[in-house]
């Protein structure tokens, strides 16, 4: 039986992170190792974060993964999220460490794998904007 929230491709009403500020935040530079990890291996995922706006903000700042195309993937899985706090034009690397667990999925018969196959990570302020980018 398909499980609605793994495959929701519709617009939140509101999405995980969903607040109001008052500045604005650019995201830039989401890096990953540049060879392939091996399935079991930890993953260091690093992005900038800027606040473009005029006054200091708090900023939660999240990592999704994208499953390579397997019976039962979710669309995207929030992985991880850490809150930073920013002044005007002040902009911090974040970083995050998935461990094996964290690269895994549940199978459609429900026990825990970590396939192989190409996996996609995206940093997001709220899954809406991710949404919007893929």
């Amino acid at each position: 039986m398909p499980n609605s929230r793994r495959n929701f491709e519709g617009k939140p009403l509101y999405p995980f992170g969903y607040g109001l500020s008052y500045t604005t935040f650019s995201y830039r530079g989401l890096r990953l190792p540049k060879k392939a990890i091996r399935a079991g291996d930890p993953l260091s995922a690093e992005v900038t974060v800027a606040n473009t706006g005029t006054r200091e903000g708090d900023e939660v700042v999240q990592l999704y993964l994208s499953f390579p195309n397997v019976p039962g993937a979710p669309l995207r899985a929030l992985r991880g999220f850490k809150r930073v706090h920013l002044r005007p034009g002040e902009s911090q690397k974040v970083r995050f460490e998935l461990k094996d667990r964290d690269l895994s999925m549940v199978s459609e018969a429900g026990e825990p794998i970590i396939t192989k196959g190409k996996y996609r990570c995206s940093s997001a302020e709220d899954n809406r904007i991710l949404m919007r980018r893929r």
